[in-house]
């Protein structure tokens, strides 16, 4: 599943947020998994928001029989993106830390002009298999321009 959503709306990691929460519901994934992937779209489509603010901002998921992908595609400019601490009065700087804490592994690509930024959380073993569309089942985040694999967490 995949979401066009305005890069330049504050509205976008609330309109994030609930495509991703409707699309758990619908695949049945457990509320614990839909809480952590919440959380997480919410922090890649405010990064996007704030660091790449452009026309259009890319929310997906994918489910796999043992995982499920929350990802977030801007339009740039690239940047590199690195996890630091953050000190207790800063009011920015956790949301790639709270990624990191939740997600069993991350990525971050280079996308065109922009950065993708997939996590992947293990469902747990009673979870059904994916949903299956007209157009199969989706393997990897979509990507208008070449995409080049530069960091993965793991």
């Amino acid at each position: 599943m995949t979401w066009q959503l305005p890069g330049r709306s504050e509205a976008t990691p609330a309109g994030a947020r609930h495509l991703v929460t409707q699309t758990c519901r619908l695949w049945s994934i457990p509320p614990h998994v839909t809480q952590d992937l919440t959380l997480i779209v919410s922090e890649l489509a405010t990064n996007a928001f704030l660091h790449a603010p452009n026309d259009r901002v890319t929310v997906g998921m994918i489910q796999t029989r043992d995982d499920v992908w929350v990802f977030c595609a801007d339009q740039g400019p690239r940047r590199p993106i690195k996890t630091k601490p953050a000190h207790a009065d800063d009011e920015h700087g956790r949301g790639l830390l709270i990624v990191d804490t939740l997600a069993s592994r991350y990525t971050v690509t280079p996308c065109g002009r922009g950065t993708a930024v997939a996590a992947c959380l293990t469902l747990p073993a009673s979870t059904t298999p994916p949903v299956r569309t007209p157009q199969g089942t989706v393997a990897a985040a979509p990507c208008e321009d070449s995409c080049d694999a530069t960091h993965s967490h793991i």
